[in-house]
């Protein structure tokens, strides 16, 4: 098994490489191109594209996530909230959404070209933990692509819990919401950090979780409503990973 996880491991570095090298150098100039003409069938492109890169990076390594509960994402815009075990969870989870999505990343992502690219045309929006005001600047950024048609991702945990079960969920990471008034819908993910984090380099065939829980509106509460949505959505992503962690994941 471990000889196979080896090739399987060695494949997708391969892949990725190739991508953000050979296939990025042709791609990113036409989607510019593109996109001097029509944004929207620019971003349509880059969606297609990142899809289709991440599902056949997923069916090579052999992660095939068992997804519960999606019937709950609202037809609209939305926050996602949810916990953040490895950098699987959105390799996973953003070919089965089919919808324009964005995520708050912190900023380290920024430096690496193309990679920035990407996640810019994707809709992602970068933080400065360190700097309270470019944090706020960047949560309003966030608030205005929910209101204009993209949906946004967030981790309230703010980096990867590398230990069994959840971190500290920051009530910063909330405000995204609140400041777009739009539904919320809280996301947990289980077994995620058996892919690649437990055993990296390597990365193992696994059946990871994704569940998605059902949305709250945050539109016109007042301060304490919110404050009880945010609590609401933590205690429902914490009840739903004891309640799957004990699950095969392989």
């Amino acid at each position: 098994m471990k000889v196979i996880a080896c090739l399987r491991s060695f494949i997708a570095y391969i892949l990725v490489g190739l991508f953000f090298s050979v296939w990025s150098l042709v791609t990113l100039p036409l989607l510019w191109i593109t996109g001097l003409f029509s944004k929207k069938a620019r971003d349509r492109a880059v969606r297609a594209i990142a899809m289709t890169a991440l599902r056949i990076i997923t069916a090579v390594l052999g992660v095939k996530a068992r997804v519960i509960g999606f019937e709950n994402v609202p037809a609209g815009t939305a926050a996602f909230i949810s916990n953040h075990k490895s950098f699987f969870d959105m390799i996973c989870v953003y070919p089965i959404m089919k919808r324009p999505l964005g995520f708050v990343a912190k900023k380290e992502f920024a430096s690496i070209l193309p990679f920035r690219i990407w996640l810019l045309w994707l809709g992602c929006i970068f933080v400065d933990r360190k700097n309270p005001r470019e944090g706020m600047k960047s949560i309003n950024a966030a608030a205005e692509k929910i209101k204009n048609g993209t949906s946004m991702w967030i981790c309230p945990e703010g980096t990867r819990v590398r230990h069994e079960g959840l971190g500290e969920f920051h009530e910063g990471s909330f405000k995204i919401a609140d400041k777009a008034g739009c539904m919320v819908v809280p996301v947990t993910f289980i077994h995620m950090e058996e892919c690649y984090e437990k055993q990296s380099p390597l990365i193992l065939p696994t059946k990871p979780i994704i569940v998605f829980g059902k949305p709250v509106d945050t539109a016109g509460l007042d301060r304490e409503g919110l404050r009880a949505v945010h609590q609401q959505v933590e205690d429902e992503i914490k009840h739903t990973y004891e309640q799957y962690v004990s699950e095969p994941f392989r």
